[in-house]
């Protein structure tokens, strides 16, 4: 449709799309393991700070662990799954919140607020169809993703919880 050039450039775009993607992924989940073991809701080590670089470093070896244990015990297919439903479900859960806090709070300050309240109406619906889909298409992938994330509940009442009765 947009010619031979088109079909080199958008796939570039793409491939570069994706990757700074994962980057982003990357930091952001070691973010995630740095700032816990930061508040102590995991072992301590995840929180060090490398000392050239700046970077959590350990915090982004345990998430390769972790990945490399993952690939190594399931499908590209399983994995695929698996991660869109935990991320499709927080996506769902933080577009939630905002409804939540504009009708508990509509007059709090915000640095952004969304033009109208349709926009995250429409996501929220089109999240709930592809968590739908995702758990008619692959149930056991999907309810095992659900699973995982409920797993942590217990411990989060065991570690944090517990931790502010202490206090």
């Amino acid at each position: 449709m947009f010619g031979k050039a088109a079909g080199i450039i958008i796939p570039i775009v793409v491939a570069i799309s994706t990757f700074g993607s994962a980057n982003a992924s990357v930091f952001g989940g070691a973010r995630v393991i740095y700032v816990s073991a930061r508040a102590q809701h995991i072992p301590y080590i995840f929180g060090n700070i490398h000392h050239y670089t700046q970077t959590p470093i350990n915090a982004l070896l345990f998430q390769a662990v972790l990945a490399i244990f993952m690939i190594l015990i399931g499908s590209f297919e399983n994995l695929v799954t698996f991660y869109s439903v935990i991320a499709w479900l927080f996506y769902g859960l933080a577009c939630s919140a905002l409804l939540v806090f504009r009708w508990r709070e509509p007059n709090l300050k915000r640095p952004f607020r969304v033009f109208t309240l349709a926009i995250p109406i429409v996501f929220l619906f089109g999240v709930i169809f592809v968590l739908v889909f995702s758990i008619k298409t692959a149930p056991g992938e999907a309810l095992a993703s659900i699973g995982f994330i409920c797993s942590g509940i217990p411990v989060w009442y065991i570690v944090v919880q517990d931790e502010g009765r202490r206090e």
